[in-house]
Parts: C-alpha cells; sequence; structure tokens
C-alpha cells in the first residue's frame, strides 16, 4: 500500500484467536518487495510479473521464453498486457516505471541512504 508519503508500506494480519481478534502490522515495505508491489498496484498476474521482473534484469525475450518455457510470442502477448496495464509501450519504459519511477524521485529530494540500503524515513512534522 501507498503510504501517502510517497513510500510504499507492506500490510501483515494475523488471527490472534478464535474470538476474531487480529494484530495488523503496518512496516515500510523493503527494497526487495517494492517491484512485486507495484506489479500487483497495477493488476498484473502472476505471469505478467514474472515477465516483467525478467524485463527489469535486462532479460531478452529469447531468454525470457528459454528459462520460462514459453514460446517468445507468448512472452510478447504477456508483454504486451503489462504494458496495457502500467500505461506504457516500451520495455524501457516499463523498467523506468518499476524501478526509476520510484526510486528516482527520492534521489532528487536529497534523501540519506539508511542503513538497509534504502532511502531512510524521514519523520513527518506534526
Amino acid at each position: 500500500m501507498h503510504d501517502g508519503a510517497g513510500r510504499w508500506a507492506s500490510l501483515a494480519a494475523t488471527r490472534m484467536d478464535t474470538a476474531g481478534r487480529v494484530a495488523v502490522i503496518v512496516q515500510p515495505s523493503r527494497p526487495e518487495h517494492t517491484i512485486g508491489i507495484l506489479m500487483e498496484a497495477y493488476d498484473l498476474t502472476a505471469r505478467e510479473q514474472e515477465v516483467a521482473r525478467l524485463v527489469v534484469y535486462g532479460v531478452s525475450d529469447t531468454e525470457i521464453s528459454r528459462r520460462l518455457g514459453i514460446s517468445a510470442h507468448t512472452v510478447r502477448d504477456h508483454l504486451k498486457k503489462a504494458f496495457d496495464k502500467t500505461g506504457t509501450n516500451t520495455r524501457g519504459r516499463l523498467l523506468r516505471l518499476l524501478y526509476f519511477g520510484h526510486y528516482r524521485p527520492d534521489v532528487e529530494s536529497g534523501r540519506a541512504m539508511g542503513s538497509a540500503g534504502w532511502f531512510a524515513t524521514v519523520a513527518r512534522e506534526q
């Protein structure tokens, strides 16, 4: 989920007991989870996410086809659907949206890097 301050947060819930009490935890998303969260926010299917993730890593359509055991035509179909859902129309634009679109704004804002190798959380003024 988006926290309203330009950051992504992860939400987890678990049932506490049979009375229906639930514990909910909200925490900043870890960098390795951010792209997956974005792809889910754009409603990409599991297979579209697999293809898009490989595109982000710079893998060619032919290699994606080999790795996933699907035809190159099917790879292109999944990419086209991912493009449609994200409002992009090229591999480069998809990469910019998923990676640079949510990383670069933090770089440009001058936010400091935290100890985990991601941007430190900035406390809001009350």
